[in-house]
């Protein structure tokens, strides 16, 4: 059985994504998604919104959201590609809208570092009030080779 980390203890997602680095994409994709009888790390990642300048989103209620790796969250939808199992609500613009986000951000939980980044196929603007959601399999994303 494949495990992330020497150790299997203390696991990050920096250890994920060193994983992820020197295994084929199909075993990241395996484990993300809780197939095949792998050991899937006890961690999550936050997922954050980023500007057209590459800067995370700041103010009038907004946060990061918190996703983790139980199964069903994310699961696959084709050849190296992961889709979100799950609804990922972000709060209410408040008081005033957001700037608009460009990219998705991903982010190590316990450091708070941006690991990695995905374009949205169409810019998101959070109006005053309002809140941003992705529905389950709202978000594809490609696990590069």
């Amino acid at each position: 059985m494949q495990t992330w980390g020497t150790d299997a203890v203390g696991i990050s997602a920096i250890d994920a994504i060193e994983f992820y680095m020197s295994m084929p994409q199909t075993l990241f994709t395996a484990m993300v998604t809780g197939q095949d009888g792998y050991v899937k790390p006890n961690i999550s990642w936050d997922i954050g919104l980023l500007d057209q300048n590459g800067n995370e989103l700041t103010g009038n209620g907004y946060g990061r959201v918190n996703v983790n790796f139980s199964k069903g969250n994310f699961v696959t939808s084709g050849l190296n590609t992961v889709q979100n199992g799950i609804v990922i609500a972000y709060g209410s613009a408040s008081p005033s809208a957001w700037v608009t986000a460009y990219t998705l951000g991903f982010y190590d939980l316990a450091t708070g570092k941006l690991l990695q980044s995905a374009p949205l196929n169409n810019p998101m603007t959070v109006t005053a009030g309002n809140n941003l959601q992705f529905g389950p399999n709202a978000l594809s994303l490609f696990v590069p080779i």
